[in-house]
């Protein structure tokens, strides 16, 4: 069953995280500048492009209506040393699988938190995190360590593969280097998410075509037109075509109010059309679902296309776990905006498929029983710091439809502080 959509007003995605954080010696109550406060065990960890909190299902209360007054009063977002990202982690209950979560958009800004979907960057942190937490405990000698993951936003199953040390721990020191990574090379993970279709809309393409026309009415200016892709696959996303991009705005800088109202308007209309939001200032309050990212062709040798990323209606010079695999799997179909302007290229001597990035496939991926026929397809979406790397299958199933079985992503993940947070009771 899916989740309803939560409104919420995240007005800004904190990146900045400061050195020192406060620990608590009692577990339960903690007592600042004479006020009584309670204390709730938290983790800070770097995720991918991104730093959020990981939190035990257990330390909060039973029910999710519930979460609000805790993290709220943890997080403290958006004031300098708030978070906006919680993750929230326990052991499932789902036959085949370790562990579950929930992803929490927070705004104490507007007393709101916000279920409306998932953040790829922090699913990177969740294996580590069961590991790290003992929620899920390796064998020692392991090279890696597979775990499987329910998400609860949009009820998917997710296999990472975790690299790990010799004594069975977590290899946070490792040789991997992504382009997201902010404190140079790290262990290795590899996230693989089944069920990529429809997890919030249920369809692919929720409005049933692969490229449309949005057009946009301003006073005082002539129409607007620009071509998007309206697709659900791992997240809810609007893939604009660049080219089609007003003059007005390519004008404007990219921080500009001009820029940034095309950007959250296109967003806002593709929300209702693809059903996320019932009128466009319902969908105002869904600001960061849909995802929009601005696709345009490659920029540098090797890369298949060039993706602009908007997290929380700003420029983000990365792009989320989950943006890249919609983007690489749009791609991979035709008579969408990312194909039109994807080039797959050969990489010595070779196609495309041949990962460049040591990417080790899960051992816990399997093809489909269901899909007659597959591909293993290599996509290589480049940003403004780099590029992010997205292994695919895609293929047919029985009837002929077509199928995206799954994706492989690769991404670390290290813990930065671990302690109690004080929250108010």
């Amino acid at each position: 069953m899916l989740r309803p959509l939560i409104r919420a007003y995240p007005i800004q995605y904190q990146h900045f995280i400061p050195p020192h954080l406060p620990t608590m010696t009692n577990e339960s109550q903690a007592s600042t500048q004479g006020k009584t406060q309670n204390a709730l065990p938290a983790v800070l960890m770097e995720s991918g492009s991104s730093k959020g909190l990981f939190i035990h299902c257990k330390d909060l209360p039973e029910k999710e209506a519930d979460w609000a007054a805790t993290l709220l009063s943890a997080a403290r977002s958006p004031v300098c040393d708030g978070v906006s990202s919680v993750t929230v982690v326990g052991p499932s209950t789902i036959p085949g699988i370790d562990v579950e979560f929930t992803f929490v958009h927070v705004n104490a800004a507007q007393d709101a938190l916000d279920f409306g979907g998932s953040c790829g960057d922090m699913e990177a942190g969740v294996g580590p995190f069961a590991i790290h937490e003992d929620l899920v405990k390796p064998t020692p000698g392991q090279n890696a360590i597979d775990i499987r993951i329910f998400n609860t936003n949009t009820s998917r199953t997710i296999f990472a593969t975790v690299e790990s040390a010799d004594d069975g721990g977590i290899g946070e020191d490792g040789a991997c280097a992504t382009a997201d990574r902010e404190g140079g090379p790290g262990g290795e993970d590899n996230v693989a998410i089944l069920d990529l279709i429809g997890g919030v809309t249920g369809r692919m393409f929720p409005t049933g075509r692969k490229m449309e026309a949005l057009t946009l009415f301003r006073q005082g200016f002539r129409p607007l037109r620009t071509w998007v892709t309206l697709m659900d696959v791992a997240e809810p996303c609007v893939l604009l075509d660049a080219m089609t991009v007003p003059g007005l705005v390519w004008s404007s800088a990219p921080g500009s109010t001009v820029y940034l109202d095309f950007i959250a308007t296109i967003r806002r209309e593709a929300a209702v059309r693809m059903g996320l939001a019932v009128s466009e200032e319902a969908a105002a309050g869904l600001r960061d679902t849909p995802k929009i990212a601005l696709v345009s062709g490659p920029t540098e040798w090797g890369q298949t296309l060039h993706v602009h990323h908007f997290d929380l209606g700003a420029p983000h010079r990365v792009i989320q776990k989950t943006v890249a695999v919609c983007v690489a799997a749009a791609a991979c179909i035709p008579m969408t905006v990312p194909e039109s302007v994807a080039e797959f290229v050969c990489i010595n001597g070779g196609a495309s498929s041949a990962p460049r990035l040591g990417a080790r496939e899960p051992a816990v991926i399997r093809p489909d029983a269901e899909t007659v026929i597959e591909t293993r397809k290599e996509v290589h979406v480049g940003h403004a710091d780099g590029e992010e790397h997205v292994s695919l299958f895609v293929g047919k199933d029985q009837k002929g439809n077509l199928v995206v079985g799954r994706d492989i992503t690769i991404s670390t993940a290290r813990r930065i502080w671990a302690g109690d947070l004080p929250y108010d009771p």
